[in-house]
């Protein structure tokens, strides 16, 4: 079973959705999703209107999930609820009121799909997040082994606004927030790893 409580459209808790722990003492709820303001279908008028509750937060979940399962058909049920839980907003301090956090399906399905596959057949990947950004620039890092990164910004004329260096950790998706404080604009991301580099045209719009 998954747990889903409810945050607004600022991703902050939903008064109304249930706090934590469970009675045994597990984190509860698992993860949470927007179920304040949640539009959904309003039959009698042929349109839809804004619902509160986790009732609504739920099937946003469900829906994702179907959709995730889908993309990995030999991920067992247990499989997909950690996968869901690691890629949680707040996977690493879960609270009494959001759980876990909020999911990002996409390090999911990193996650699930590097169940899948051998050894060998591991691959480093860059998930970049809201692109334009405004203040903060976030991406995930999936790496098959533990290596430095060099994150460089680099403006349209080749200056390097940003600069810095990070580890991860072999087998692990690390995520990464930052605030380069730069101006609106086209910039390039490149970020280094002891086996070669990624690159990505990002825009900032503050």
């Amino acid at each position: 079973m998954l747990t889903v409580g409810a945050v607004d459209n600022q991703e902050n808790y939903a008064f109304f959705s249930s706090k934590g722990p469970t009675a045994d003492g597990r984190v509860k709820p698992d993860v949470a999703a927007m179920g304040m303001g949640t539009y959904v279908a309003d039959p009698s008028n042929y349109g839809v209107f804004p619902g509160n509750g986790t009732s609504f937060s739920s099937p946003v979940i469900a829906g994702m999930v179907a959709c995730l399962w889908q993309c990995n058909p030999n991920a067992t049920n247990m499989e997909v609820i950690d996968a869901l839980r690691q890629s949680a907003s707040q996977f690493n301090n879960p609270d009494t009121l959001l759980g876990y956090g909020i999911p990002d399906m996409t390090v999911a399905c990193l996650i699930l799909n590097s169940l899948a596959v051998t050894e060998n057949e591991r691959k480093d990947e860059l998930i970049l997040g809201a692109n334009p950004f405004s203040q903060f620039l976030e991406f995930s890092f999936a790496s098959s082994v533990s290596q430095q990164l060099q994150v460089i910004l680099s403006d349209i004329t080749g200056k390097i606004v940003y600069h810095n260096s990070y580890t991860v950790a072999e087998h692990e998706i690390s995520r990464f927030v930052l605030n380069p404080a730069i101006m609106n604009g086209v910039y390039l991301l490149t970020i280094k790893t002891n086996r070669g580099k990624f690159c990505k045209k990002i825009v900032c719009l503050n």
